[in-house]
């Protein structure tokens, strides 16, 4: 079983940008990948996720959602946790990393340690730090995860 890409625009480096194929063969060598998301524009400011709802099952669709995001600074340091509908956090993605003024992260769907999370509606919050003035910008978005029910 070949390692696949998630993300084509997402950081090569980070190991939750990558998964391993579900493709029959094992591997899409020279063809796309099996379980890429969708290009999408980066967005002109603010805070994306999606898709929204998102299912990770492993069946190679849908299987992670993409947080994007995009500051007015030129470089800050961000912070990205996932909180559950009921304001617990479940997830840490970033505690603190100094970024350009865009950025993309990867969430599987699992809470912190590796944990599978339960279906529902949970919001991803930013915080980024300008790191020349000082000021903090926050910002959230929902996301919904997704299983099949049989």
């Amino acid at each position: 079983v070949a390692l696949e890409r998630i993300s084509l625009t997402g950081s090569s480096t980070s190991a939750a940008n990558w998964t391993s194929s579900v493709a029959p063969e094992g591997g899409t060598p020279g063809q796309p990948n099996s379980v890429r998301l969708s290009a999408e524009a980066q967005p002109e400011s603010g805070l994306t996720v999606a898709p929204s709802p998102f299912s990770p099952d492993g069946d190679g669709f849908d299987d992670a959602t993409r947080i994007r995001f995009s500051l007015s600074s030129d470089i800050a340091s961000v912070r990205v946790r996932i909180y559950d509908a009921r304001g617990r956090l479940v997830r840490t993605l970033e505690e603190s990393r100094l970024v350009g003024r865009t950025g993309e992260l990867i969430w599987d769907g699992l809470g912190d340690g590796g944990r599978t999370l339960r279906i529902g509606i949970y919001v991803v919050l930013l915080e980024a730090l300008d790191t020349a003035g000082g000021r903090v910008v926050t910002m959230k978005r929902p996301v919904v995860l997704a299983r099949p029910l049989n």
